[in-house]
Order: C-alpha cells, then structure tokens, then sequence
C-alpha cells in the first residue's frame, strides 16, 4: 500500500526536476528579455563607436567612452538576470536545472563585464602605449568570458534540453528574431 501510494504521489508529481512555468510562457518571457538586452547593447556600441569617432582626442576621453560603455552593459545586463529570474523554471523534465543554468551563465558574463569594466576605469590614462596594451589584454580577457558563454550555451541544451523546450523557443516569435 505504502509503495502504491508513493508511486502515485510520483506519477503525478510531473517530470524530474520540472519547473512550474509552461515552456512557451517561459520562452516568450527569457526571449523577451535576451531581446532588450540585445537592443540595448546594440544601442550602446552605436553610442561608443559614434563617442570614439569624435571624441578621441585623449586617452582620458577614449577611458571614459569605454567605462561608461561597460557600465551599461553591467546595467543592462543585471536587468537580463531580473528578466530570467522573473521567468522562472520551465515545466519540463531538467526545467530547473536548466533554467538555472541559463541564469548562472548570464550571471557569471555580467561579472566579466564588472570586472572589465573596473579594469578599463583603472589603465594608466597617461600614455597612450601603456592604455593601448591593458586594453587589448581586456579585449582578451572579455573574449575568452565570451567564448565560454558560447560555449555553455550549447552545452545545456545537451544536458538538459527537452524537445518541448526546443519546441517552445522555436515558436515564439521573440525567440526567433534573435537570429
């Protein structure tokens, strides 16, 4: 009896590690989010590229266009993490852990940007070599965090991906005009 009805209580419990949001709700709230994340960031490189094309005519001046850029993308991107936390955990079977996944990646690419951005605000503005060299070691630095977000991207899908969830970001046209 006892087994039966643990048996129960698990069938009816849904699919492992499920969330509580219907995988196309959820796709529509974190591709809505991805979406005004990329529009922003888009935004700001016009903003700094427009900044650099005017405004370089001292190393102060390029510092400060790149920590500012910076601060925005930290900015815009806490507001990314906001956005995959309100959306919650797909109900699909690893919803959680992948969700999870998603937001931990995120999170971990708005350090890199923090840290860059902490990093630019603090190279040597007085010669233009010196600011030269640290700025492309953080070029480097952001381009290695980059590759490994990339990289993670993927590699959930493959350890948690369901064919519900990919069905649901499929669908949904936000999701799909993120290219």
């Amino acid at each position: 009896m006892v087994i039966a009805a643990a048996a129960l209580v698990a069938a009816c419990s849904g699919p492992k590690h499920a969330g509580n949001v219907e995988p196309a709700s959820w796709a529509r709230h974190v591709c809505a989010g991805l979406g005004a994340w990329r529009t922003a960031i888009t935004r700001d490189d016009a903003t700094l590229t427009s900044t650099l094309r005017t405004n370089t005519s001292t190393t102060t001046n390029v510092k400060r266009a790149y920590t500012a850029y910076y601060g925005r993308a930290v900015t815009q991107t806490d507001a990314l993490v906001r956005a995959l936390k309100t959306a919650g955990d797909p109900d699909v079977e690893n919803g959680k852990p992948y969700a999870a996944g998603l937001r931990g990646t995120v999170a971990a690419f708005r350090q890199a940007l923090a840290e860059t951005r902490s990093s630019f605000a603090a190279l040597p503005a007085g010669g233009l070599a010196a600011y030269r060299t640290g700025a492309r070691q953080l070029a480097q630095r952001l381009a290695t965090a980059t590759a490994r977000v990339s990289a993670a991207l993927p590699a959930l899908d493959e350890r948690y991906g369901s064919k519900a969830l990919t069905r649901a970001l499929a669908e949904d046209t936000a999701c799909s005009s993120l290219g």
